[in-house]
């Protein structure tokens, strides 16, 4: 698998690889629109997206964060974020 942006080769290696390289250190939550504008100043959101009704976060972060956040379990999408957003390296 490889993520290239703007032709840059950003990540490259197997899917699974790059799953564990991300592993806890994708936290989610959701959470109502002022509540999601106030998390995204205070963190590392490399994306957000609305479900059921309410804003779905999912931020990097290396440390437990507080009670809104709970650990999520990486998908690819995750990978990807955290690449473009300059948390996982090649």
């Amino acid at each position: 698998m490889a993520i290239i942006n703007k032709g840059e080769v950003m990540f490259s290696g197997h899917p699974a690889e790059a799953i564990k390289q991300v592993q806890g250190k994708i936290w989610m939550c959701q959470v109502d629109k002022p509540t999601a504008r106030e998390l995204m100043i205070k963190y590392n959101v490399i994306s957000q997206k609305f479900n059921t009704g309410l804003i779905e976060l999912h931020v990097w972060s290396e440390e437990p964060l507080n009670h809104h956040f709970a650990i999520a379990q990486p998908v690819l999408e995750d990978v990807y974020f955290s690449v473009l957003n300059g948390n996982l390296k090649p």
